[in-house]
């Protein structure tokens, strides 16, 4: 195609957020070699432009089956078939479309996830104002601020897939769980419930933890859900 219908950086964002999977090539690989193939196809335009064949001439005329022109299987670079992780994968989906699309982060970890705390985030309005609780999630946003009195404080929102929560961190919690608190992490986080007048519940600070499970307890949580599943069919 032409290169100034789609450039470099277009390019790269169709290929991160997987809008050509249909090809069966990994998207590191597509990555990887990117620039190789722009400057063959490239090399093709100009050629083209100077009269030594058109890679428009490729297109037959019914059913008729129109071979390569040559040289331009062998311009065509190798696309290695290694592929990022899924959780990289979901990265450069969320990177570039603003949403995770594939799956979810906390798909593979919510069982585990689940071991780890009190309660889910729906259940929070059921908890009296005030109460301790351990709730666990994936931060979706944050935000972090001065107040008044020139202290640090930050906001943020809590994700588990069923709701959200927004979390508060104080100026007396800020300095030792702001560096925990990021966007697209996994977090545990130990506070106080806050029932506001208006109805809506917030989460007072007191520690953040990320989190990351063993496979062990993966493997525990995935037993436990299949036992329960047999149990109820």
């Amino acid at each position: 195609m032409d290169s100034r219908a789609a450039n470099k950086k277009a390019i790269e964002s169709l290929i991160k957020c997987g809008a050509f999977e249909s090809t069966g090539a990994s998207r590191k690989g597509m990555l990887e070699v990117m620039e190789q193939a722009q400057s063959s196809g490239q090399k093709l335009q100009q050629d083209a432009q100077m009269g030594q064949g058109s890679i428009f001439d490729l297109a037959g005329e019914g059913d008729q089956k129109v071979s390569m022109p040559f040289g331009i299987e062998e311009q065509r670079p190798p696309i290695p078939a290694e592929e990022f992780q899924q959780s990289e994968l979901l990265v450069l989906e969320k990177e570039t479309l603003g949403l995770y699309l594939s799956s979810h982060p906390l798909k593979q970890v919510a069982g585990a996830l689940r071991q780890r705390v009190d309660c889910t985030l729906s259940e929070l309005n059921q908890k009296p104002d005030g109460a301790w609780v351990t709730v666990g999630g994936l931060i979706v946003e944050s935000k972090k601020i001065r107040t008044k009195k020139g202290n640090q404080m930050m906001f943020a929102t809590l994700d588990d897939l069923e709701s959200q929560v927004e979390i508060l961190v104080f100026s007396n919690a800020y300095e030792e769980n702001a560096e925990q608190i990021a966007n697209d992490q996994i977090v545990v986080v130990r506070g106080r419930i806050d029932h506001k007048e208006d109805g809506e519940t917030k989460i007072v600070v007191q520690q953040v933890d990320p989190f990351e499970p063993t496979d062990e307890e993966l493997a525990a949580a995935e037993f436990g859900w299949l036992s329960t599943s047999s149990s109820l069919s």
